[in-house]
């Protein structure tokens, strides 16, 4: 036994006895002696306070307790289960009311959080939460603040794979990461990238939007033309197809019984006009970046004469549903789809050079010369080439890149590492599918249903992209590009479907 303190003995001398007081009906009458004595001798010594005396009595103890008062096999699995239950309550309720550890398996807080880093959450800061339901004790919502960064369950938010078990038994909802932007009341406004807005009371909360901290931020007012699509399927096509925004039923598309896709607005929308006003798609666009081979293969006619230039920014800009066509979906079967205008921006090598210093990505991980999105399954079938990147692990923030080693570490590559060297084809490359590293989102048909995530918007006649003026309002290419638009503008008065009214539009204040 090894040596302890006289308070440490003590207690071992009052537990012994306890169990010795349970066991000792069943023991021999020798044995219930030899105890007797031994504890009592120990009790002796310690009063004493003699330590080296009271260890080798303790020993005896120890010796005779591991004889005598040994537990069956039946109570010790007993105190095992009582202990793991003992332990899985305490951890629930640590986990529920008080903190909670937390890793980031997802890119989707950069650059506030990466890919494997550990947060630890307190769980007291507003209120008390309720363990196990997603319900408050007590909350006091007056302490929630905009821009703060809270978790929160998918419970009753219609969010695809919100489930998981906790602890491999528990059945429950995954849990996200995010930041607040608005509260109930606010009414907020975007343009050129950046976040305006009053409360529920008409107070300016615009500098509340947009602090120090995060100026660098993008605030895009949309993740997708369509949103969720739901749809009714009937012989083998979807009749009538219905789009939802932020979970909330914008639009309905259907077919007629002559096969023409018709679309409206629901009437609770119907005074926003279009389509596109609802969520700010006014001023903003989606792009993706092409050659002028593939430009010549994917454009209408009246773009296969553009002037020469090394890339051209597709821009996918004002979804239309008063005039949707037949498509497919992913399966290969019809359904209505809003139409999507594009407009076709040449840029030249200063302009890609310029992407590539502020381009960012995902996490990725390279092997045998392709990426992969990290954390997803490795499909050879879906891989980026990346020729001549060694085999490791990456990802550019702010047009810096670096490899990512143990535990998350980062290190910033060197000059002549394969990833920092410019080349107008692996910029093309991260630009088109350096958030999602899934090859189906490489450029490959006219209207195909993966679009990269990558967004431009015009602020103050700059065109941004990547949250830089790549093209200012004065550049040739943009002023050529406007004047290609203001000719096609001419044939549609209208003017709702193209990207010109990028420029005209401008952010009324309130």
């Amino acid at each position: 036994m090894k040596k302890m303190s006289i308070r440490k003995m003590r207690d071992y001398l009052v537990q012994t006895y306890l169990l010795y007081r349970k066991k000792k009906e069943k023991l021999r009458s020798y044995e219930k002696e030899k105890m007797e004595s031994s504890l009592l001798e120990l009790h002796e010594v310690l009063n004493k306070r003699d330590r080296i005396a009271s260890s080798i009595v303790c020993d005896k103890v120890q010796n005779l307790s591991k004889e005598y008062l040994k537990k069956s096999k039946w109570a010790s699995s007993i105190d095992c289960i009582g202990s793991f239950l003992m332990a899985l309550f305490i951890a629930i309720a640590a986990r529920a009311l008080w903190f909670e550890l937390y890793q980031i398996p997802t890119g989707s807080m950069r650059p506030t959080f990466c890919e494997e880093d550990r947060v630890m959450v307190s769980k007291t800061t507003f209120g008390i939460n309720m363990p196990l339901m997603a319900k408050h004790l007590y909350f006091d919502p007056g302490l929630v603040h905009r821009n703060g960064i809270f978790i929160f369950t998918g419970e009753n938010i219609d969010i695809p794979n919100g489930e998981m078990k906790y602890f491999y038994v528990f059945l429950g909802k995954k849990q996200y990461i995010k930041r607040l932007i608005g509260k109930p009341g606010d009414i907020l406004y975007f343009y050129g990238g950046k976040i305006y807005g009053i409360d529920k009371e008409g107070k300016d909360i615009t500098a509340d939007l947009n602090p120090k901290i995060l100026q660098n931020m993008e605030h895009i007012p949309y993740l997708s033309f369509e949103g969720r699509v739901t749809t009714s399927l009937s012989k083998n096509r979807h009749s009538q197809v219905t789009l939802s925004q932020m979970n909330l039923p914008i639009a309905e598309l259907s077919i007629t019984p002559f096969g023409k896709a018709v679309g409206k607005l629901l009437p609770k929308w119907e005074k926003m006009e279009k389509y596109f006003n609802i969520w700010g798609c006014k001023n903003y666009g989606m792009v993706r970046l092409l050659t002028h081979e593939q430009v010549f293969e994917f454009a209408a006619e009246e773009y296969k004469d553009l002037p020469k230039a090394v890339l051209y920014a597709e821009i996918f800009h004002h979804p239309d549903i008063e005039r949707p066509f037949l498509g497919k979906d992913l399966y290969g079967r019809i359904r209505p789809i809003p139409s999507i205008n594009k407009s076709y921006l040449g840029l030249q090598e200063r302009h890609i050079q310029t992407l590539f210093k502020n381009i960012n990505t995902s996490r990725f991980v390279v092997q045998k010369g392709k990426g992969y999105r990290y954390g997803a399954s490795i499909n050879a079938l879906f891989g980026i080439p990346l020729p001549g990147v060694p085999d490791g692990t990456y990802e550019f923030i702010a047009g810096t890149p670096y490899e990512i080693h143990w535990k998350g570490r980062t290190c910033k590559l060197s000059p002549d590492h394969p990833l920092s060297q410019f080349s107008i084809s692996q910029t093309q490359a991260l630009f088109n599918v350096g958030i999602e590293f899934d090859s189906r989102y490489s450029p490959k048909y006219p209207d195909q249903n993966c679009n990269p995530a990558r967004y431009c918007y015009f602020k103050e006649g700059d065109l941004y992209l990547l949250g830089a003026p790549v093209l200012q309002k004065n550049d040739p290419e943009l002023l050529a590009f406007v004047s290609r638009e203001k000719e096609k503008q001419a044939q549609f008065p209208t003017g709702d479907f193209h990207l010109l009214n990028f420029l005209e539009y401008k952010f009324l204040a309130y």
